[in-house]
């Protein structure tokens, strides 16, 4: 899916294809439905890492600090180990915040993007659509 909906796994893994271009794009999937309602169609994804590619850009020097601060956002934020806050606030203030705001959009559009594959599945999209593994969705 990532191919088609943003040209490819490394551009998934930012901002730049925007989340309007890859809806277009997935709506190459409802056109085959239209013309192939008989046909069995599969959509793969991978989920996004918490590293973001190397590119042999500036980015790159943020990468393991990305990780560090996604690791310990999780910590504090959704587990609650506010020990950890300090630790986290200094490794985001190390982080330009272009850098963070580009990693959590690219993640969040990711995110709509599954879901609507899933909702697809479950049968909010095409009728004819029906569930497969969570690896997989068929229609």
């Amino acid at each position: 899916m990532s191919m088609l909906a943003y040209g490819g796994l490394i551009a998934s893994r930012t901002a730049a294809p925007a989340l309007a271009d890859a809806l277009r794009n997935l709506e190459a999937i409802r056109r085959l439905r239209a013309r192939r309602s008989d046909a069995v169609i599969e959509v793969h994804d991978t989920i996004q890492r918490l590293a973001v590619t190397s590119t042999g850009t500036d980015l790159d020097e943020y990468r393991d600090l990305l990780v560090q601060w996604a690791k310990l956002y999780d910590q504090v934020v959704n587990l609650g180990q506010e020990s950890l806050r300090g630790q986290l606030d200094a490794v985001r203030a190390r982080i330009p915040d272009a850098v963070v705001e580009d990693y959590l959009a690219a993640r969040a559009r990711n995110h709509q993007v599954n879901r609507l594959m899933v909702e697809w599945v479950a049968g909010s999209g095409p009728p004819t659509w029906t569930r497969s593994s969570a690896a997989s969705a068929s229609c």
